[in-house]
């Protein structure tokens, strides 16, 4: 079986799973968001390496099939439906979630333990990674505030540039991995 008749049964199967669970069938709900996290999670885990915040795309991506599921039309391709939401609940999770490590007044990050922390982030992002595809000052921006969960003001003083500067790094990486997200489906 080719992956192009992998992809078709997957979403002639996905679509009647869809449709039985509009029409209240539980265990068809179960079975496709089971199957479903399982798609996303290796979705996710291609495309950025082994990083924590996966899990957390996951969970948000499947409350929103679920806040969505009545959106879904079973004459249409349950494919692009699902993807889609996948994709924008990437980038929003990208886009708002800006700390991802809690932080206490006692535990203080030195400026050489925030460049090791972000080196040993960097250091898991294997070349297939999309993040990989980012220019190095962008990269740097995206993993000091999104992956290893430092402030705006905390990463723009780790990098040497002003705190504005930082966040336009961090808008353009966020726009180039939508755009690679995009143009990979």
């Amino acid at each position: 079986m080719s992956i192009n008749d992998a992809s078709q049964s997957d979403n002639g199967r996905w679509s009647e799973l869809m449709a039985s669970a509009q029409m209240g069938c539980e265990s068809d709900y179960r079975q496709l968001l089971t199957e479903l996290a399982n798609v996303i999670h290796g979705y996710l885990k291609k495309r950025f390496g082994d990083q924590e915040f996966i899990e957390d795309c996951v969970q948000e991506t499947l409350l929103a099939i679920h806040k969505a599921r009545h959106t879904y039309d079973p004459q249409r391709p349950f494919r692009p439906w699902f993807f889609t939401i996948v994709r924008h609940k990437v980038i929003d999770y990208l886009r708002h979630k800006s700390s991802r490590i809690q932080h206490t007044e006692s535990y203080q990050l030195e400026a050489q333990g925030l460049v090791s922390q972000s080196a040993s982030v960097e250091d898991g992002i294997d070349e297939e990674n999309l993040l990989k595809e980012l220019s190095a000052p962008h990269r740097e921006a995206l993993t000091l505030t999104k992956l290893v969960g430092l402030s705006s003001s905390e990463a723009a003083k780790q990098l040497g540039i002003s705190e504005s500067a930082l966040k336009v790094r961090v808008h353009r990486a966020i726009n180039k991995l939508k755009h690679l997200i995009e143009a990979e489906d």
